[in-house]
């Protein structure tokens, strides 16, 4: 019960900073070819900047923890991957994949005229991070990918079904997103999945903030229904191979140990092997979830400081 308690007044010392940080952050709105990409700032006047790209249906507050115990002299920038948070949908008739967001991130790379610059991501946006850092090695310093490395989703000789399951998906017509009576009740559905197991309620709460709207009945989510859709394109080991190894800066991989490997065995192992395709690679374990940036930001901020003077 004390061990508990102790819990519950971290993470409420966690929220009351997150929510100081995000009274002093700078809201942005980046456009880009195909819409407005939403985000917000901090320390805008300093040099170098950190990109900070979040995890699936997740948005930029998932970063409010982290962006509490960084060091000040980097300008950050968290934004809203379209279809999720405050930015842009993209068109019905579009997929969803990974493949996507890349030409978007070099949009947005343009659109804020940065020719060096350090990526940070989560679950889904440290994929994105490690195919843009293989893609444009002149222009990022850095990378640090949180509880993810690859995923190994597909073997060649599934393409044929894949692709048909993904264009049934496509006709099956909308996803319909669920009502919830108010945001605790959505943090305690989310508890249902792996990807937020570990997460307190108070810290889910802030993500849902920037994800959701009234509605009759309680409130709803505002992401795209559509990035429930099931991808054209599977990537296999062997493309996961070619994005590692053609990785030319220093990469930092930070996975929580109750995080993804610890309930999937099989990506303890992918992350073991991964990180031995390229030595540009290093590798640490931090106390914490998948989300381990929201529930131990400090030790997370500390890893990514030791990164960034190395």
């Amino acid at each position: 019960n004390e061990y508990k308690s102790y819990l519950r007044m971290v993470i409420h010392q966690i929220v009351k900073e997150s929510r100081l940080v995000l009274e002093r952050c700078k809201k942005i709105s980046i456009d880009i070819k195909w819409g407005s990409i939403k985000g917000i700032e901090v320390n805008s006047d300093r040099e170098d900047t950190v990109l900070m790209i979040h995890g699936f249906l997740d948005n930029a507050n998932s970063f409010l923890p982290l962006l509490t115990k960084l060091p000040d002299n980097y300008r950050y920038v968290a934004f809203d991957l379209p279809g999720h948070g405050h930015s842009y949908h993209r068109p019905k008739t579009t997929n969803s994949s990974i493949l996507n967001v890349l030409p978007e991130i070099e949009l947005i790379r343009r659109e804020l005229k940065l020719e060096k610059f350090t990526l940070v991501g989560h679950s889904f946006g440290a994929l994105v991070s490690y195919m843009y850092t293989a893609l444009y090695p002149e222009h990022v310093t850095r990378t640090v990918g949180i509880d993810s490395l690859f995923v190994y989703t597909a073997e060649p000789n599934q393409f044929v079904g894949n692709l048909r399951k993904a264009i049934d998906h496509q006709m099956a017509g909308e996803y319909q997103h669920r009502v919830y009576a108010d945001a605790d009740a959505l943090a305690a559905a989310k508890d249902a999945s792996p990807w937020c197991q570990g997460l307190d309620h108070q810290l889910s709460k802030l993500i849902i903030e920037r994800n959701t709207t009234p509605c009759e009945g309680g409130i709803k989510q505002t992401y795209d229904p559509t990035l429930r859709g099931t991808s054209l394109l599977y990537l296999t080991k062997d493309h996961w191979k070619n994005v590692i190894e053609s990785i030319k800066t220093p990469v930092l991989l930070i996975d929580g140990e109750t995080g993804t490997c610890k309930i999937y065995p099989v990506l303890e192992e992918l992350h073991r092997e991964g990180i031995s395709w390229n030595d540009k690679f290093s590798r640490v374990k931090v106390r914490g979830p998948h989300h381990c940036h929201m529930t131990n930001p400090e030790e997370i901020a500390t890893q990514i400081t030791k990164f960034l003077k190395s």
